[in-house]
């Protein structure tokens, strides 16, 4: 401390002048002059002053620190938007080395993010909606990469689901008002984006839409069987039942081979002796009354009385049936097995080796095969 004691006087001068310290100090006087030799409180003047001066400072304060928060917003923004992909990297590798401790963290305090998520529903909910073009935008421009995370981890998202099966059903049931309200104005909104994905999905999933139509059949029998009657009424008034029944009598006339294969179907359904031949790949199936299955060969569901069981090479039934029009459609399969120059009039019978052409029809007049019925137009 000493060597200050030998300082030069101006190193120890204030940092302002004395004329401008006296210029403040003076201002400061003459704002908050009081009478000369009184000791008495300031006035209601003063105090005035005094209080927005206090609230200026306040106000100036409080507009910095926004100020600062905006800034530290935008940077961080920008920061963000310029290392997106690195942070999602970071994240990613956090969770992978923390995800023990992550769960553990999510298990103890679920109640308190259920409280918070209860109480900012409402900020979440404006939040979903005002941003719903971009989640939209950001879903579409994704797709295949959102595809590709769903391929990817779908055994672990159905292991979510069974895991959480009680608590999904609890909720579509608890929400299954505003689920279908929901999914009507969706389907009233996007009427032909709903009407393309439901053709690809049935196009995609013939067994699925099969099975579906099968079971809600059932479970709605009375609602199904109104339908069936007003669809019947609807064309019959509309003549498509008499359309039909002469495009098929035309086709019958024209058709050969559908000619052929509508008489072998009536010897198999009704000749016993048809029951003790055996077919190259298939074995037919004759049930008493009408049964519903699904057809492997053209993807529908049939409701007939004979089906075809698929054979493998050790002629064991694999399960997989075809309807009698798939199964015709190749005619070198649909003769019984030493019956290939079987000829099909009324009732099958054998030709004679000179008479028995190759492709087995009762006529010289060729036409093309086809597998089934034309619809009407």
């Amino acid at each position: 401390m000493l060597h200050l004691l030998y300082k030069p006087s101006h190193y120890l001068r204030p940092r302002y002048s004395n004329s401008i310290v006296s210029y403040f100090w003076l201002l400061g006087q003459s704002r908050y002059s009081t009478r000369a030799g009184s000791e008495e409180a300031p006035t209601h003047q003063h105090v005035t002053h005094m209080a927005d001066d206090k609230a200026r400072d306040k106000t100036s304060e409080a507009g910095a620190h926004e100020n600062l928060r905006a800034y530290q917003r935008d940077y961080q923004k920008e920061y963000r938007d310029r290392n997106r992909e690195k942070i999602r990297a970071a994240q990613r590798l956090y969770g992978e080395q923390n995800k023990d401790k992550l769960k553990a963290y999510r298990e103890q305090n679920k109640d308190k993010m259920k409280r918070w998520y209860q109480e900012h529903k409402e900020e979440a909910k404006a939040y979903r909606e005002q941003n719903k073009d971009k989640a939209k935008a950001w879903r579409e421009q994704n797709k295949d990469k959102l595809k590709a995370w769903r391929d990817q981890n779908k055994d672990k998202i159905k292991r979510w689901y069974q895991e959480h099966k009680e608590q999904v059903k609890a909720y579509r049931e608890r929400n299954k008002d505003k689920m279908k309200a929901y999914t009507a104005r969706y389907h009233q909104q996007h009427k032909q984006r709903v009407a393309e994905l439901m053709r690809q999905w049935s196009k995609n999933n013939p067994s699925r839409r099969y099975e579906y139509g099968r079971q809600w059949s059932l479970k709605n029998r009375e609602l199904y069987l109104q339908k069936i009657a007003e669809y019947r009424l609807k064309c019959s008034n509309l003549g498509l039942f008499d359309r039909y029944s002469a495009a098929k009598r035309e086709k019958y006339n024209s058709d050969k081979q559908y000619r052929m294969a509508s008489r072998l179907h009536t010897w198999l359904t009704q000749s016993e002796e048809a029951h003790q031949l055996s077919w190259p790949t298939h074995q037919p199936i004759l049930y008493d009354t009408r049964q519903s299955h699904h057809c492997s060969g053209c993807g529908h569901g049939r409701y007939i009385k004979l089906w075809w069981e698929k054979l493998d090479e050790n002629r064991n039934p694999t399960g997989e049936l075809s309807c009698y029009a798939c199964f015709t459609s190749d005619w070198s399969r649909a003769l019984p097995i030493g019956h290939e120059n079987m000829f099909v009039n009324r009732r099958p019978r054998h030709r004679s080796p000179a008479k028995a052409p190759d492709d087995n029809i009762e006529d010289k007049t060729a036409t093309e095969p086809s597998e089934k019925p034309d619809q009407p137009t």
